[in-house]
């Protein structure tokens, strides 16, 4: 029996890891990231496509959705929870319907994006934070502590210096906890940034953080980017904006999940705007707060929503819903064609994009399914090569 130590990218982490597996025949590989473990468990069970509720075979499934799309005047695509090339594919499918499209993400990647076009930053990629950071700030973390532990210790610098404003009493082993109550968090780091912006102060609460700051060569901010925190990630990036007047200041952008950069990379791409979507006759239309499904499902006939990565999300609901990703969707029976589909990284090969949008992360097929890849289900159902 031999121990081998291998990379992987998981979708359902921020990191890369290095997994040690036995070499014995038979003898399954543990992996660090909790999720890819579970969705590795959870294919033992074929489960079949179905419609209205109803097992059917896959023949019928494709039949009915090729239908439904054929017979619809307008078409909302959503949820974009999958690989790069399926993302393109899909956009294209989109651009050439004239549909409007947004991704499961939208709100944290508007939130986020309203706020960057509005101030402005200066992003560090993860390959800089490892190599050069000596001070790093977390700002809003009351969960994922995990993302923490895991991007501090992969830095280099020993005397790396780290603190957390955070609405928890304890996270972590981290001494330099900034614990503010809750519904604080926004004027706590306006205070912050005041200081850190004014050499000469009276605030004691803050002195070592600020001296630190002052002291630092290369300085980053980490927001936690929630689709409910608008008003704190607006003064993040003000406070930003003026700490970087004073010196270099970066940030590190957190959106990562369901593979959020891989689709705003592709948006912006097609039609210049990260999300939020409407293909027109006169071009691309962007507006977050109107082209979503929310806003959308009492006026298009269609939605078509497509998540490899997310068995658990919460759709809104169309006169017609096609499901096509995640064999545990857990709403696969309220919609009119559900479509299981292998997932990249678990079962299947495919890409998606880092979250600096600086380079992509390859995923490994680790074990076998009777799923077809969404490419396949893609073909089958007109939405690729059209």
């Amino acid at each position: 029996m031999t121990n081998q130590v291998r990379i992987y990218s998981s979708p359902f982490s921020f990191l890369d890891f290095k997994n040690s597996e036995q070499a014995a025949k038979g003898k399954k590989s543990k992996h660090i990231c909790n999720k890819l473990n579970w969705n590795i468990n959870k294919l033992s069970k074929n489960i079949s496509p179905m419609i209205n509720g109803n097992n059917v075979s896959m023949e019928r499934a494709v039949s009915e959705a090729k239908k439904i799309i054929r017979d619809s005047k307008e078409i909302h695509m959503d949820g974009f929870c999958c690989d790069q090339h399926s993302i393109i594919d899909l956009i294209r499918f989109a651009q050439r319907k004239m549909c409007t499209c947004n991704h499961l993400e939208w709100r944290k990647i508007s939130n986020f994006y309203i706020n960057l076009q509005r101030f402005g930053g200066a992003f560090s990629s993860l390959n800089e934070i490892i190599n050069r950071c000596d001070f790093l700030f977390f700002v809003g973390w009351d969960n994922d502590f995990s993302f923490i532990e895991n991007l501090v210790k992969k830095v280099k610098n020993k005397n790396l210096k780290v603190f957390v404003l955070s609405e928890k009493k304890k996270v972590l082993n981290i001494p330099k906890l900034i614990k503010v109550n809750k519904g604080t968090l926004g004027s706590e780091f306006n205070l912050i940034g005041n200081i850190l912006l004014n050499s000469k102060h009276d605030n004691q609460k803050y002195e070592s953080v600020s001296d630190l700051f002052n002291k630092s060569n290369y300085p980053v901010f980490v927001p936690k980017i929630d689709k409910d925190n608008y008003e704190l990630i607006t003064s993040f990036f003000q406070i930003l904006k003026n700490l970087n007047i004073k010196k270099p200041t970066k940030i590190l952008n957190t959106l990562f999940s369901n593979n959020a950069p891989g689709f705003i990379n592709a948006c912006l791409t097609k039609s210049g705007y990260p999300n939020a979507i409407c293909f027109s006759p006169i071009g691309p239309l962007y507006d977050p707060f109107e082209y979503n499904s929310f806003k959308l499902k009492d006026f298009k006939d269609l939605q078509i929503f497509v998540s490899c990565f997310d068995h658990n999300v919460k759709i809104d609901f169309f006169k017609n819903n096609i499901f096509i990703g995640h064999p545990h969707f857990t709403q696969r029976s309220k919609v009119n064609v559900f479509i299981p589909t292998k997932i990249p990284g678990v079962d299947s090969q495919g890409l998606i994009l880092r979250p600096e949008l600086s380079g992509i992360r390859k995923l490994k097929s680790l074990v076998k399914s009777s799923y077809p890849s969404l490419s396949d289900v893609l073909k089958m159902i007109g939405i690729k090569n059209l």
